[in-house]
């Protein structure tokens, strides 16, 4: 799973080529637009990627359109050539616009200025009503355009913070449009697409009820059908962990890969990374537990009553394990430009050693060169 996940020894993706890399390799990675020390998809590639930039994202997806914003796995960025295979789903969405008032009105108001700026935000869309949507009172001018979205017709063009501008699908695929053959899915066939892509996401998945599978429309009966289908047209591989009745599946490319660490093959590499709360590593948090013996909650929607650790808290892998948590705060002070390592919490079965510590160390030094800081305050080495 780490392997697969590019997490265990020497990094093998390298700046820009190894993020477009890295992501066709992994299908899809997901987007929050929260920034405590580093959006979620940076944290993810920040982990996986020699000499990572934040721009080297932007850049793929708004300049060289390699990669592009979409909901898979909620808000997600994928390879620009997997846009195709979301038709049945764009095709098949259910009549959501049903609930919001002027859609004709606001349409017609986002052609105008698309016409006449080049794209359009929701900000530049007089509609001051609001409705109660997913996540609260939400303007109807900002819903209309994150359906149209959904539905295909709409694409994001760039963002500036978080504020996304988006333009006609149409018009800014054009060439990448016609270079792909449309893929008309039959729902099955589009269904047992997702799952797969799910399992490659992930690197190991069980036929259990799972985060994993948020996005997908299916119930417990057509995932048992689904995974079948798969394992007879040698998709995916089923392997057994000792005293765990539920198989689990991997990509038929990872096969060798376990066979490679079954025979000892594996490269052995002292290293240390800082997991992103959303990184696809940890989309089923009990399968994490039943593997790593380590149970993580995002707690950033928990009160603060509730909270055992905190709201945005990294998991810490060392080699093969995860080892704590990690609180870091980027104060994006222009003139300081500090990284503030609030809490470490460590395993109760965590002994700190001498190779743990310098992993630490360098782990945060790339870290703050990440978040472009010059400085590091707070927990700054681990103790014994």
């Amino acid at each position: 799973m780490l392997i697969w996940q590019g997490l265990i020894g020497e990094k093998k993706y390298t700046e820009k080529d190894g993020v477009l890399q890295f992501i066709q390799h992994i299908g899809c990675i997901q987007y929050d637009p929260i920034d405590i020390c580093g959006k979620n998809a940076d944290l993810v590639l920040q982990s996986r990627i020699k000499e990572y930039k934040k721009n080297m994202l932007e850049e793929l997806l708004y300049e060289e359109k390699k990669l592009m914003d979409c909901y898979d796995k909620n808000l997600s960025i994928i390879p620009i050539n997997r846009w195709q295979y979301f038709q049945n789903y764009r095709e098949n969405l259910p009549k959501t616009y049903n609930n919001v008032k002027k859609v004709d009105l606001i349409k017609k108001k986002i052609k105008e200025i698309i016409r006449k700026n080049g794209h359009v935000c929701s900000k530049d869309l007089e509609f001051t009503e609001k409705i109660h949507w997913g996540w609260g009172e939400t303007k109807v001018s900002r819903i209309v355009l994150e359906l149209m979205q959904r539905d295909g017709e709409l694409i994001v063009h760039h963002k500036i913070g978080n504020t996304k501008y988006y333009v006609y699908t149409k018009d800014y695929l054009q060439n990448q449009i016609s270079n792909y053959q449309k893929k008309n899915f039959s729902r099955e066939e589009y269904i047992e697409w997702r799952v797969l892509m799910r399992i490659v996401a992930v690197g190991v998945l069980w036929n259990k009820a799972s985060d994993a599978w948020i996005g997908i429309s299916f119930n417990a009966k057509e995932r048992n059908h689904v995974i079948d289908d798969l394992l007879q047209n040698n998709k995916i591989v089923e392997i057994y962990l000792c005293e765990e009745k539920y198989p689990l599946y991997i990509p038929v490319k990872g096969e060798s890969t376990l066979l490679e660490i079954i025979y000892g093959k594996c490269q052995r590499f002292d290293r240390m990374e800082f997991i992103a709360p959303l990184d696809s590593l940890l989309w089923d948090r009990k399968l994490i537990e039943v593997l790593f013996n380590f149970s993580y909650k995002w707690e950033i929607y928990t009160t603060s009553r509730k909270r055992k650790y905190g709201p945005y808290i990294l998991p810490i892998l060392y080699n093969d394990k995860f080892i704590g948590r990690i609180e870091i705060i980027n104060d994006k002070d222009k003139i300081r430009k500090s990284l503030s390592v609030k809490n470490i919490w460590l395993e109760n079965d965590v002994k700190v050693d001498s190779p743990m510590k310098e992993s630490y160390r360098e782990c945060l030094y790339r870290f703050m060169k990440f978040n472009k800081c010059n400085e590091i305050n707070g927990f700054t080495s681990l103790k014994e």
